[in-house]
């Protein structure tokens, strides 16, 4: 008797068990959406609509501060292409205070492609980096859509909300 309580007590605990395993989480969606963000770097808090159609390229379309309403920054994998109506200037390297910010979480989400990060109560969390930088991004475990990325050289912190996705992949 004893022997059978102690078998039928190793199954529930084995059953219990198997039924809280975690599932491994999905990876990061990091390309093919458009969502609100809100970048802070530098002392300046930006927001607007990112779109990140594909790996190597990503654009904010400011909408704060309302000094800046209106212009669209554009990361191309080389420089930053500033837009403001029908005027488009490109700026060289290290020319505008927005290359930092957009090439550092463009090739933030370069990297997190393919990775997977470990679960949390809250998102999914992936920690990765460079030579020359760490960064965070917490991602939303149903969807991958990025919630956050935090950059550590130099300091960025991007909130992201409201996405869409602009492709199927």
């Amino acid at each position: 008797m004893r022997r059978c309580a102690v078998l039928a007590c190793l199954l529930a605990v084995g059953v219990w068990l198997s039924a809280c395993r975690a599932e491994e989480p999905m990876e990061p969606v990091t390309s093919g959406f458009r969502c609100q963000a809100e970048v802070i770097f530098d002392g300046m808090t930006v927001c607007g609509t990112l779109t990140r159609e594909a790996a190597g390229t990503l654009t904010l379309s400011l909408t704060a501060p309302k000094e800046l309403a209106g212009l669209t920054a554009a990361w191309d994998g080389t420089q930053v292409v500033l837009s403001l109506g029908s005027m488009r200037l490109a700026a060289a390297a290290g020319q505008t205070p927005m290359e930092a910010p957009l090439s550092r979480l463009c090739e933030a989400l370069d990297l997190s492609q393919g990775q997977r990060g470990c679960m949390t109560d809250e998102a999914v969390v992936l920690e990765n980096g460079t030579d020359t930088y760490g960064y965070v991004l917490r991602y939303d475990a149903a969807t991958g859509f990025p919630q956050t990325l935090t950059v550590s050289d130099p300091a960025i912190e991007a909130v992201f909300t409201d996405w869409e996705r602009t492709t199927t992949e």
